[in-house]
């Protein structure tokens, strides 16, 4: 695959859960999605203070999220994963941490 290239393909297994999402906040169907230093999810970024949580299963829009709390998603917590990546990728890297951007950026 190209790099620069935003195509996600996800082998869909593993524990759904629901998470309260954080105020103002969309998250969309099918990205990856964290949790803050507060405990509600975002969408996942490079920040120390946020835990990966999974692929989102269900979106919502930031006007939907009146408050902390009041919207929950589902999140699959495992899942085979299959993201590309803007450099190039050997199998040494199988393994090793991977900082993540967040929707649609580079």
């Amino acid at each position: 695959m190209a790099g620069g290239s935003k195509q996600v393909y996800a082998k869909l297994k593993g524990n759904i859960l629901s998470f309260p999402v954080k105020i103002a906040t969309a998250i969309y169907r099918g990205t990856a999605v964290a949790i803050d230093s507060a405990g509600y999810l975002i969408q996942a970024g490079d920040g120390a203070a946020m835990k990966f949580a999974g692929i989102a299963e269900e979106g919502c829009t930031a006007a939907a999220a009146v408050a902390n709390g009041t919207v929950s998603i589902k999140v699959r917590r495992h899942a085979i994963v299959r993201m590309t990546k803007n450099t190039t990728t050997a199998v040494t890297d199988v393994g090793k941490l991977v900082y993540a951007h967040t929707v649609h950026t580079d």
